[in-house]
């Protein structure tokens, strides 16, 4: 374990995002997007940082911060405008939202070939990022408020999302087919979902929480709907389920 030390510098960090393969963490603030990563020449861990501003020099406002697993670009969020940045080259360009979306992006997710986003207005914003274009599909939870989204592992045309304006549901979307959700999980009694995640290599199994749960719940999307595979208790409210990447 190894640490980054951030008080040489008065900025403040609102989301991180490691990635494994090189090392490096990518961090969002309210003045640009910042690095951390190794300095190799001196063997041990040092701090190290880059901006990145827009055209007119000023820095960009950044709320949240994605790395692609497949590749070395990273996105990052700047209210409705989403920046994509390829890390080893530095050259980055801006997402095209083909003025679909009104409200600020709030989260993002990567699949194997799409990076796909969720706003405040309740759109799911689907971008190939091979080709210079607006998304190709739009989505449309119709529930407005944060939310929150997830890419399955396995099924790179399979997402989930959660929307404050359903707040105990996941809407489970197929892109082939993009006019609704295909399946809708409830997940909680009552009260707001916290984070959850899809499994790195199970097809269809679903891991949700809820702050004012005190379990964590497995879903096999493949075998039930309504009733979770299993479920496992919580020492406190919890806010956030992830499976282990490895």
């Amino acid at each position: 374990l190894k640490s980054v030390d951030l008080n040489s510098i008065d900025v403040r960090m609102v989301a991180g995002c490691g990635k494994s393969s090189n090392s490096v963490c990518a961090l969002a603030s309210r003045q640009g997007l910042w690095f951390a990563y190794p300095d190799l020449d001196e063997g041990e861990q040092l701090s190290r940082y880059s901006t990145l501003k827009d055209c007119h020099g000023r820095y960009w406002d950044f709320s949240t911060v994605c790395w692609c697993t497949e590749t070395d670009y990273l996105a990052a969020i700047s209210q409705k405008t989403i920046i994509l940045l390829d890390f080893f080259t530095g050259k980055h360009r801006i997402l095209e939202n083909g003025a679909s979306v009104s409200r600020s992006y709030i989260d993002m997710d990567w699949s194997t070939s799409h990076l796909c986003a969720c706003s405040l207005d309740g759109l799911i914003a689907i971008y190939d990022i091979r080709k210079r274009k607006p998304p190709s599909h739009i989505l449309d939870a119709k529930a407005i408020g944060s939310a929150q989204i997830r890419c399955s592992k396995s099924k790179p045309y399979v997402l989930a999302s959660s929307h404050e304006g359903q707040p105990n549901t996941v809407n489970l979307w197929d892109i082939r087919t993009p006019s609704r959700p295909y399946a809708t999980v409830i997940c909680t009694a009552s009260g707001n979902l916290g984070r959850f995640d899809w499994h790195p290599t199970v097809e269809d199994l679903l891991v949700t929480c809820s702050p004012s749960d005190d379990e964590v719940k497995l879903w096999h999307l493949s075998s039930s709907l309504s009733t979770p595979h299993a479920t496992v208790p919580a020492p406190q409210h919890a806010s956030l389920a992830r499976f282990d990447a490895s």
